[in-house]
């Protein structure tokens, strides 16, 4: 069951009044929930970015494009063609690595030159079939599905990648979508793909309620979890994951128990076109025994720090109080 949503004051459902037209669009720009819709800065969509790096591992590893031990040299550029030079940001190489130090280090070109592109050539460069492969993966983790949740005017993600795409746009999309760069999902589908990251590969549906109480506080009703599907993957994939997980995070740190997570740090322009940083973290914990999956998309946050990763500490910190 969801513990909590939070958004910007943008939504208030106050004002959802019996005045209101019944018409669903009036009502819709009335409830703009964005826990459940993709967020914008301006004309631009905030991308999910590095977030889904911790599963492009895990499509690598299953795909068995690479080991959990081998290792690669990130030189903080890769560059497919004279229109796809993949760099890391900001463009620092980051040596020989492993693909659970891939995850530490939130390597641009480990994903490309060791993912996409091998995923590309595994497949005799059958780019609708590669689709299907990383539509199918990233579906089983809640994105590019809407979750179902029992509120109204939930969205669907958007992407560039997909089955009908044409040759030459394809590859470039793949490229993009192993490191996050044209995947966008709303805050919720990002932390259902957290619980499944910290439930190993079970997704459970999203549910307001978890229980009906009498007004002599009996419960009468109880809302059992619904596991929507279960997908098998070896536990020294899991280790390589969760490990890339649970270090380098400058902001969990200090918290009285592990944490798993992963930031994203994205951008797009202004009204000046001067590019404004966007932040995203997802996480779970505690690691050995999750109790609580969270995502943050903060977009406009133009931090060096990831602010997003400072709001997670601090609902981490708040709910370990309460339990």
């Amino acid at each position: 069951a969801i513990l909590t949503m939070a958004n910007s004051a943008v939504f208030n459902p106050n004002t959802l009044h019996t005045h209101v037209s019944s018409k669903n669009e009036n009502i819709k720009s009335l409830s703009q929930n964005k826990a459940i819709q993709k967020l914008k800065y301006g004309e631009y969509y905030v991308n999910m970015a590095s977030t889904i790096k911790p599963l492009t591992i895990l499509i690598g590893l299953n795909e068995k494009l690479f080991q959990p031990e081998d290792t690669y040299l990130d030189k903080g550029t890769f560059q497919y063609d004279n229109q796809n030079n993949i760099t890391n940001a900001p463009g620092t190489p980051t040596g020989e690595i492993t693909p659970r130090q891939a995850i530490i280090n939130s390597s641009n070109t480990f994903m490309t030159a060791k993912v996409a592109l091998p995923l590309f050539n595994q497949n005799n460069g059958n780019i609708e079939k590669v689709a299907h492969i990383w539509t199918d993966y990233l579906m089983q983790f809640g994105l590019r599905s809407k979750t179902g949740i029992d509120l109204p005017f939930e969205e669907d993600g958007q992407y560039e990648f997909h089955p009908s795409n044409k040759f030459e746009n394809g590859i470039s999309a793949l490229l993009n979508a192993s490191w996050g760069g044209n995947e966008v999902h709303t805050p919720l589908q990002l932390a259902q793909y957290a619980a499944t990251l910290a439930s190993k590969g079970d997704k459970y549906k999203p549910q307001i309620v978890s229980a009906i109480m009498s007004q002599d506080g009996k419960e009468t009703k109880k809302f059992k979890p619904i596991l929507e599907s279960s997908n098998r993957y070896p536990m020294e994939f899991w280790s390589v994951v969760q490990g890339g997980m649970s270090q380098n995070i400058e902001e969990i740190k200090n918290l009285p128990f592990h944490v798993a997570g992963k930031t994203g740090n994205t951008d797009s322009p202004n009204e000046q076109e001067r590019m404004i940083n966007h932040s995203l973290f997802i996480a779970y914990a505690p690691t050995e025994d999750p109790q609580i999956a969270i995502s943050v998309v903060i977009p406009g946050s133009n931090s060096e720090k990831n602010i997003a990763a400072l709001v997670t500490a601090e609902v981490l910190e708040f709910w370990h109080t309460l339990q």
